[in-house]
């Protein structure tokens, strides 16, 4: 976990950092960081509930500083940046190329303290469920007590605040991540008046753009008023000011006028890119 906070304090996910800030106060929420660590395990080979290292017996795997590494340019991340209220829902649309190994997409949400009478614990209920470009639905956690791979089909996952997606091979296009709010019956969001919840979620094996800098069209770490004129600069023509993301805030890989709608949601707290 050390090592994963100080590549997060280094930003080598593509995730925003303060230049000047120290490794404490560039870190990710703990949701966050549980979801990183999980979803780039490195988990023991098992087939079947009674297996002797069955799912409840291992967890998740061992984690992988290697894997978390590798795996850095191809992670999409989620950082309790979006806020749910009851049965509302997020999609994120992520490109997976032919010849991708392994698919992963983590959802981890930080419940609220249950009550020991009753027969559920859990509070909250958010519930992760992937389409792939076929149409083929994978939702959280199915079949991965039985193995390492999830199995198409089943339904959605109520119990667990911690939800998997794990895919062999997947199939090359554009994959639908959804994130759903099925129940929200405490606030687990108290910097909003209203009752919601927040949430964690990473997918790695996905194309990713240039991440935060894009919508940072000036690079100073931040995403506000100040950018706003170098983005109409390159909107006309001018030199990117900083890196070679900056600006195209669609990853489309050019700064036009399709670049203006998901600047103005990211700079209003929006979902950035």
């Amino acid at each position: 976990f050390g090592l994963m906070y100080q590549m997060w304090s280094d930003g080598i996910f593509g995730n925003p950092v303060d230049p000047n800030g120290t490794v404490f106060e560039n870190r990710p929420h703990m949701s966050t960081a549980k979801a990183i660590m999980i979803n780039t395990v490195e988990p023991y080979d098992f087939v079947g509930e009674n297996h002797d290292l069955t799912r409840m017996h291992q967890g998740w795997g061992p984690p992988s500083v290697r894997n978390l590494y590798e795996l850095r340019d191809s992670m999409f991340i989620v950082d309790e940046t979006d806020v749910l209220s009851e049965l509302s829902s997020t999609v994120y649309e992520l490109e997976v190329e032919a010849g991708t190994p392994a698919l992963r997409a983590t959802l981890v949400f930080t419940d609220l303290p249950g009550t020991t009478s009753s027969a559920q614990h859990r509070i909250n209920d958010l519930t992760l469920m992937v389409t792939s470009p076929s149409g083929t639905v994978y939702w959280g956690n199915n079949g991965l007590l039985a193995g390492n791979w999830s199995s198409p089909g089943g339904f959605a996952n109520s119990i667990d605040t911690t939800e998997n997606v794990w895919i062999q091979n997947p199939e090359a296009g554009l994959w639908s991540f959804e994130v759903r709010a099925d129940e929200i019956n405490l606030d687990a969001h108290v910097e909003t008046p209203e009752v919601d919840a927040d949430y964690a979620l990473v997918v790695s094996g996905v194309l990713v753009g240039c991440g935060f800098e894009s919508a940072d069209v000036n690079c100073d770490g931040a995403i506000d008023a100040f950018d706003i004129e170098p983005l109409i600069g390159l909107l006309f023509g001018g030199p990117k000011p900083c890196s070679s993301c900056a600006g195209d805030v669609n990853g489309d890989g050019t700064v036009d006028a399709f670049d203006i709608e998901p600047f103005i949601d990211c700079l209003f707290g929006g979902v950035c890119p």
